[in-house]
């Protein structure tokens, strides 16, 4: 009796051993007969998503004064009140083992400006600047 039990712990312990060996170390590739081809033009820097990229912001624009980590309340003294809001929470959320503060978010849009995103501190509620897009076509 004693004897299967070890055995049984023994091969689960090899096979856990394998599958997490195999995980961390994935089989080499293939080497080519080729060399790569080397291009004359220098390579150039791969553009930001589309989604985090955001206009120039003009010299003497109140959104060029916002900074990250700037808080709401000095957003609203500069820029004054949005036009719109949007406030939603985070998958951060959902998870029973996270402890940190970045549950919940929110965007403040500015018509003809663009939008500012903040983290809202789960805490305290207090909120946090952490993204500035302008963008003057902004609705």
């Amino acid at each position: 009796m004693i004897r299967s039990r070890t055995v049984i712990a023994l091969i689960a312990a090899v096979a856990l051993t394998t599958v997490g060996c195999a995980k961390k170390n994935p089989p080499p590739a293939a080497a080519s007969s080729t060399p790569p081809a080397k291009s004359a033009a220098p390579a150039k820097a791969a553009a930001p998503p589309a989604a985090s990229s955001s206009a120039p912001v003009p010299k003497g624009h109140a959104f060029g004064k916002i900074t990250k980590g700037m808080p709401d309340h000095e957003v609203a003294k500069l820029l004054g009140q949005p036009s719109d809001r949007r406030d939603y929470i985070t998958g951060k959320q959902f998870i029973p083992w996270y402890y940190g503060k970045d549950t919940g978010r929110s965007d403040w849009f500015y018509k003809g400006k663009g939008h500012i995103t903040f983290v809202r501190n789960r805490y305290s509620g207090s909120l946090t600047v952490i993204e500035v897009f302008y963008d003057p076509s902004q609705p």
